[in-house]
């Protein structure tokens, strides 16, 4: 009798669901297996549901309003995104699916994703796991052809790699696609398929993460707050400044992005010209991260040094407001004796040699035992400070802190998705399209209330714009 019961539940919800509008063409005729648990050659899902802790249930998934893919959705920053997506789902139904190559880490994005938002009254979220290789086109694209509302893409690095994701995403005709990449050479790439995205009805944010993302958005509202329609003038110079303590519980794939980079040419302006400086780990600067004592960052991030680092904002925003003097991108990190560290290994070894993978790993290899040792101490505190001149001399300084760096870009990643996804439910004549995120709101309104969103979300510690001069 009860296993009767069972299979008459499992009948009505497969009536009111085609399992092909969930699964896709090539997965239905493997719905029927034990515990629900898809098996198919090369993949592996594992669901869990929040009615049903610690057992895959596939028959209480498959209704879904929303259903996400997240790429490297196993990381750090992929389980971050999806923790804040279902805790800001306010009740309405998300199907979120972590896809990478691991299956055991897969396992355990999950049951961390799970353990991190806890039981809800008011609604069930849907965690799954999908194995997934993106290298291998084929692979990728029969998993791409599955009926996804938004791709989210955490799998760095990105540097020398093409947005092949991407491409996937607007050959399927995905709706919304966000990725966290920052090399400017994948920007141009991911940019040159405006016009593709835009033909499928897809519409993509690239480099969306919290620095670059949030900080561009922040940028772009400094700029605002200058006034240069009623001085004017234009923007003189643009300044971003960065704080991570640690890997501000990123993982260890943070030090293999950092050594990457300083084999790369930092992409800045001087005297309105785009000039390409091969610099990065150098031209230390003290920051302050806080106005006063008011700012909670005062006290977890204080003053510190900052080294340049090839951030793609300190060209593509500057080009954006068309700056008439520079821009400096840069970073720094605690505890301070490696920001020392880097600043010797950057005058030491040669540039050539931080540009071989082989060489960044085994470096990141080596110092990841002494940074896990330090980051026991440090936290996880990240720090954005922006500052806009304008040629008449007025200064407008932006300090924004959160208590995890990991955090922060999860938020931030998420809440360009879920602004993609309420713009186009809200506004029929949304514009499609590729967009960095200076581009992407098309009216002030429009990025304050991202900002607000983004800048109000748990964990942050500054929101503040101060004139300085």
């Amino acid at each position: 009798m009860r296993g009767s019961m069972k299979l008459l539940l499992l009948s009505v919800v497969l009536v009111a669901c085609p399992v092909e509008s969930w699964l896709g063409r090539g997965e239905a005729s493997t719905m029927f297996v034990p515990h629900f648990a898809l098996k198919s050659p090369g993949s592996k899902r594992v669901r869990h549901c929040s009615r049903y802790p610690g057992v895959s249930n596939r028959a209480a998934c498959i209704c879904m309003k929303e259903r996400i893919l997240i790429v490297g959705g196993t990381g750090r920053i992929g389980t971050a995104v999806a923790s804040h997506l279902i805790k800001r789902a306010q009740g309405s139904q998300t199907d979120i699916v972590l896809a990478g190559r691991d299956s055991r880490k897969g396992e355990a994005a999950v049951r961390e994703v799970m353990a991190d938002i806890g039981r809800s009254e008011t609604f069930e979220p849907c965690v799954s796991f999908q194995r997934l290789d993106w290298r291998d086109e084929i692979e990728l694209n029969n998993v791409m052809q599955r009926g996804w509302t938004s791709v989210i893409n955490t799998a760095g690095p990105f540097l020398g790699i093409r947005p092949s994701i991407l491409q996937a995403a607007i050959k399927h005709k995905i709706p919304s696609y966000v990725d966290v990449a920052d090399p400017t050479s994948y920007l141009a790439d991911a940019l040159a398929l405006d016009d593709a995205a835009r033909s499928a009805g897809t519409c993509a944010v690239v480099a969306g993460g919290a620095f670059p993302g949030l900080s561009n958005l922040i940028a772009m509202e400094a700029v605002e707050q200058l006034q240069l329609e009623e001085s004017g003038g234009r923007v003189q110079d643009l300044n971003f400044d960065y704080f991570t303590a640690g890997l501000g519980g990123s993982g260890e794939v943070n030090l293999l992005i950092t050594n990457l980079g300083f084999g790369e040419e930092v992409e800045v302006f001087q005297q309105g010209v785009l000039s390409p400086i091969l610099r990065a780990g150098l031209d230390q600067k003290q920051v302050d991260f806080f106005f006063d004592e008011e700012d909670a960052s005062k006290a977890k991030i204080g003053t510190v040094n900052t080294w340049l680092w090839p951030f793609p904002e300190g060209r593509t925003v500057a080009e954006q407001v068309e700056v008439a003097g520079g821009s400096r991108v840069a970073m720094g990190t605690a505890p301070d004796i490696w920001n020392v560290v880097m600043n010797l290994l950057v005058r030491l070894i040669p540039r050539s040699w931080w540009k071989q993978e082989n060489f960044s790993q085994a470096l990141a290899t080596f110092s990841k035992p002494l940074v896990a040792f330090t980051d026991m101490f440090v936290g996880e505190t990240h720090g954005i400070r922006v500052e806009a001149t304008s040629t008449s001399g007025k200064t407008i300084v932006c300090i924004q802190a959160h208590e995890s760096f990991r955090t922060c870009v999860g938020q931030s990643c998420a809440e360009f998705l879920l602004h993609l996804n309420r713009r186009r439910r809200e506004d029929p004549q949304h514009q499609d399209g590729v967009f960095l995120p200076e581009r992407l709101c098309q009216s002030s309104q429009e990025r304050k209330s991202l900002l607000k969103a983004m800048t109000s979300t748990p964990g942050t510690l500054t929101y503040r714009y101060k004139q300085t001069a």
